[in-house]
């Protein structure tokens, strides 16, 4: 059989027509008519030009068949999800399943229909961990299905570092690109792509992406600018909801809001971002009617007798089932920040303490620096420091009651510095706050700020000066020297961990726990991460969560001024007793001066949380600071 021949076979089978167009043989098809070319390019159009779903996903499906025709028995309803939400357009897509199942095999079987049907305006990046791994995951799944297509597709494998596929030499933008960005290794090699903008696609595979640089978050929106056409598909081992994967993964309402035995795919907080789950109990090995394709399904996706296995090799419960079995996001995985929000449960920190009344309340405060007009603002805090009715010293923040974000203004004929000092001096002033009670961040112009509030108070002492710096360093400028950022909040841990931190507000809550911890693989060190990153970082889960950590960081300043001035330790309490007469608090009957007057409670009776009046004065604290303490 000739060419002609053939080509007119395949037409046949497709239930095409040949017709006459202006003396010219021409192919008539789903009402339009195409030149004699072989259906798989007439496919290949219709593919890359449609805009109905459904139709682009008919397309996609027979050029899948007709390039893959053994992989036909296999073809299963998880694939089918992946085919659908792809043709679906949404512009990130995560993939979240334990390991064996299917997800490296179906991105690069949607990497080499989207670049073959339109080589010469696509471009494709596949991210990976390393350049060693790409052969055993995707791009290698990819190059393997390339060589063996049933009808052969021309192409060039560039054995070059990184490795690259494509029609056209001379065409370095529309290629298949293989790049590595591992965690803190290459934080700028998907980076290196923005500007190369194809001409209409941009198609982004995340490849092990728990595994993958979370910079790669900052650089989809420029990767996206100026593309017609860009999609990510994120595909991993469900790991951490703070890796790369698990922040693509975010949902809409929460992660409350979904149940990995009820939910299979919600919207993310991602822009036009959705998340599909592939359950190892959905499996299509374990629900395969037809034995002859369920034999075939039982090679490669998860069974009930390998589930079983794994539990017992493992353990159901276990974090390792959690990822590489079930593919779902534990609660919580602690070791990425330093506070997580399963250690919060049940220590109470967002509920307002309620004082023994026994002894007098102080104030201190904490100043976050923020020099910036119409960007982050300067955060000042307060919080009370006393003793609550179960005999702890806590530190009660009030929730956002004392908690100040400072207005800067470029019109005001006054400097940042000046309009910050005049701020703050009042607030302190209205709460009865003694200046040397507030702890400033000393770091850059911090210092200098601190100098310029004890002029404009007139006042003796200045505020306590803190600086972060490497450890082992002195200096007399400054009154509190701590090693990094990550020993300040740490020891904010540590107040929490013994129930002496209250009143903590949601905006604090979140920073807390979701600002990462980076360990140096070398010395194992941990440091927070940088404000910057988190800033980026959360801003690309959520436009709105695109704020620097300040109101925490204020918090932490807090707990310093605490340390400093009165002696505040993890565990710290004075016992109340009971003993009617002899000059201890009687929990039966005692008084309460409040606002100047004195308030009888009676037997059994509790008082709501005193106003507090802060007329201490320094006397008092100087004798804290002496050594009486609490």
């Amino acid at each position: 059989m000739d060419e002609l021949e053939h080509l007119e076979e395949l037409i046949k089978r497709e239930n095409w027509k040949f017709v006459e167009e202006g003396g010219v043989t021409k192919i008539l098809a789903y009402g339009r008519t195409f030149p004699l070319v072989h259906p798989l390019a007439i496919y290949q159009k219709l593919y890359r030009e449609e805009k109905n779903p459904e139709m682009k996903f008919v397309y996609m499906k027979w050029i899948h068949d007709a390039l893959w025709p053994n992989e036909v028995l296999t073809w299963n309803y998880w694939t089918e999800r992946r085919f659908r939400t792809y043709c679906e357009g949404w512009r990130i897509i995560s993939w979240a399943a334990g390991a064996s199942t299917g997800k490296s095999v179906d991105a690069s079987k949607i990497a080499i229909i989207e670049y073959t049907s339109n080589p010469k305006n696509t471009a494709v990046i596949v991210a990976s961990t390393t350049l060693e791994s790409l052969n055993s995951r995707v791009f290698g799944y990819l190059v393997g299905y390339l060589r063996h297509t049933a009808i052969k597709i021309p192409y060039k494998l560039l054995r070059s570092q990184p490795p690259k596929i494509l029609y056209d030499r001379d065409d370095s933008i529309h290629t298949i690109s293989a790049i590595a960005a591992a965690k803190g290794k290459d934080e700028d090699a998907i980076k290196n792509y923005i500007g190369r903008h194809p001409k209409q696609k941009l198609f982004i595979i995340l490849d092990e992406a728990p595994d993958l640089d979370l910079s790669i978050l900052s650089a989809i929106p420029n990767l996206e600018a100026g593309q017609n056409a860009f999609q990510v598909i994120a595909i991993g081992n469900s790991n951490s909801k703070n890796d790369l994967h698990g922040s693509l993964s975010v949902p809409e309402n929460g992660w409350e809001s979904v149940d990995p035995l009820k939910n299979t795919q919600w919207r993310t907080t991602q822009k036009n971002g959705l998340c599909l789950f592939f359950s190892c109990y959905e499996s299509p090995a374990i629900f395969e009617k037809d034995p002859v394709r369920k034999v075939a399904l039982s090679k490669f996706l998860p069974t009930e007798e390998q589930i079983n296995a794994k539990k017992i090799e493992y353990g159901n419960d276990s974090d390792a089932f959690w990822r590489f079995v079930l593919g779902f996001w534990r609660l919580e995985n602690a070791s990425d920040v330093i506070v997580s929000s399963a250690f919060l449960r049940g220590l109470n920190v967002e509920k307002n303490a309620e004082w023994s009344g026994l002894h007098g309340l102080s104030m201190v405060a904490g100043l976050d620096p923020a020099f910036s007009v119409g960007g982050d603002q300067c955060v000042l805090r307060l919080a009370m420091l006393g003793q609550d009715i179960s005999g702890n010293i806590v530190l009660d923040f009030r929730g956002e009651k004392l908690l100040f974000r400072l207005h800067l203004s470029a019109v005001i004929q006054k400097s940042l510095e000046e309009q910050i000092a005049e701020q703050v001096i009042k607030i302190l002033n209205d709460f009865n706050c003694p200046l040397q009670n507030l702890c400033v961040d000393a770091n850059g112009a911090g210092f200098a700020l601190a100098e310029v509030i004890k002029l404009k108070a007139q006042a003796i002492r200045a505020p306590l000066k803190v600086y972060t710096v490497k450890a082992g360093t002195k200096s007399k400028r400054f009154d509190i020297i701590a090693r990094t950022p990550y020993e300040m909040w740490y020891a904010v841990r540590e107040f929490i961990h013994h129930g002496q931190i209250r009143g903590l507000d949601q905006k604090a809550i979140v920073q807390l726990t979701t600002r990462l911890l980076d360990v140096n693989q070398v010395t194992g060190k941990q440091t927070l991460e940088q404000k910057i990153k988190y800033k980026q970082r959360m801003g690309a889960i959520m436009p709105s969560l695109a704020k620097s950590p300040d109101e925490m960081d204020a918090a932490a300043l807090a707990v310093q001024s605490a340390i400093a001035n009165f002696g505040f330790t993890p565990g710290q309490r004075r016992e109340i007793r009971n003993s009617g007469g002899d000059g201890f608090f009687d929990q039966k009957a005692w008084v309460h001066q409040q606002n100047g007057k004195v308030v009888d409670v009676g037997s059994g009776g509790r008082l709501s949380p005193p106003v507090a009046t802060f007329k201490s004065g320094l006397g008092e604290m100087v004798s804290r600071k002496k050594g009486l303490g609490w």
